[in-house]
């Protein structure tokens, strides 16, 4: 485990390899490794795409066996990493999600929404035949829905809808949904967990962190003590643009935001590392 107050150059907790089947084939584990050994990345945390809403249709109960047994395997070799995975939709299957985090293989959970019930991925959503109001207040709903089970480390790129809404054109005020926004930090707060800077926005069109500073202060402001900064890598480009930048970029939204330090996870065990930018 990391010693308090150890600096960190780089740390990245939220990254694919070849196993999430939206990730490059020809990334893998070792990949990532081998270049975080040699720029000197002091963490990285493997998460995987386990989709709950989706366990046992789309195979995801498969890949999380096959993310257990690699990231298993690697952390013998690369004592720098992290096991995680990134949970979505655990809202959708609460027992199968609770079973999976009894796994003491897993060292680190993303709680994450990526659709919501009745809906389609965000990714394939036509954004242009829904009430877009309506979908962001479920959307933010379901996600305060999450943050009350609470059973993640931390929660995942809070805003990740309007990477698809900007994509779509659609521009919106989230200021209609800060009291939600606001319970479900305040929810997590109270059980000890935090949120992800998520840098990935920067690499698309949308070109700002999931959340913004506005909210990542306002989660410090409340209490909130546990943040992660995260590439959201799905290929080693990702990784490449975010160790020359976008990391570098998170870390200072932190700072900004008034954090210290990162936190770490072994074991489900957060660890405090100061952020160097």
């Amino acid at each position: 485990m990391l010693p308090a107050g150890e600096n960190l150059n780089f740390v990245d907790t939220h990254m694919h390899t070849n196993l999430s089947n939206d990730a490059d084939k020809r990334i893998t584990i070792d990949a990532y490794c081998v270049k975080a050994a040699k720029v000197g990345f002091n963490a990285i945390a493997i998460t995987e795409h386990i989709e709950m809403n989706a366990w046992e249709k789309d195979g995801f109960v498969n890949t999380f066996e096959k993310s257990m047994t690699a990231n298993t395997k690697a952390k013998e070799k690369y004592p720098f990493l992290i096991s995680g995975i990134e949970m979505g939709q655990a809202t959708q299957n609460i027992a199968d999600a609770e079973k999976v985090l009894q796994d003491k293989r897993l060292d680190f959970v993303i709680g994450s929404i990526h659709e919501l019930p009745g809906r389609e991925d965000f990714a394939f959503l036509n954004f242009h035949n829904v009430d877009v109001n309506l979908l962001l207040r479920e959307n933010f709903l379901e996600i305060l829905r999450l943050c009350k089970w609470g059973k993640f480390d931390v929660l995942g790129h809070l805003t990740y809808v309007l990477r698809y809404m900007s994509k779509a054109g659609i521009t919106v005020d989230l200021r209609p949904y800060n009291d939600i926004i606001a319970e479900a930090f305040k929810t997590i707060i109270a059980k000890g967990k935090g949120i992800e800077i998520n840098v990935s926005g920067y690499r698309a069109d949308y070109g700002k962190t999931f959340p913004t500073l506005k909210y990542v202060k306002l989660f410090k402001d409340l209490g909130g003590d546990v943040i992660t900064v995260g590439s959201d890598s799905h290929a080693m480009h990702n990784f490449d643009r975010a160790i020359r930048s976008d990391l570098k970029k998170g870390a200072q939204i932190a700072l900004d935001a008034g954090f210290q330090y990162y936190t770490v996870f072994r074991e489900h065990k957060p660890t405090k590392v100061k952020i160097e930018t």
